[in-house]
């Protein structure tokens, strides 16, 4: 059995690469930042409750039909989607302010 180590991206389906801009960071707006996304993780929780129901819902239309409505998916992917960009906004790792619409 090989050892894992860090640099080996290995076999995996889905990789993701982040490459924060640590240079050039004023203390100031990184203060700020707190206050800025306070708004958009209020949506981002509205949101994910909201993702939350449909997913139970989803459940059982899978369980009625055997298929996952597409339209369903859709939201819930559009969901972690903006989460992970709220994430990245308030974890100083984009400065890019995420948009209040799932898209």
């Amino acid at each position: 059995m090989a050892a894992i180590c860090a640099g080996d991206p290995g076999n995996y389906a889905i990789r993701l690469d982040v490459n924060p801009a640590y240079e050039n960071r004023n203390r100031l707006t990184v203060f700020f930042r707190f206050f800025t996304v306070i708004p958009i993780a209020i949506f981002w929780t509205i949101i994910s409750f909201a993702s939350f129901f449909v997913s139970v819902a989803a459940w059982f239309a899978v369980v009625a039909t055997g298929k996952y409505p597409i339209g369903m998916r859709s939201f819930v992917a559009k969901s972690i989607r903006l989460g992970q960009r709220v994430t990245a906004y308030g974890d100083l790792l984009t400065d890019e302010y995420p948009p209040f619409a799932l898209e």
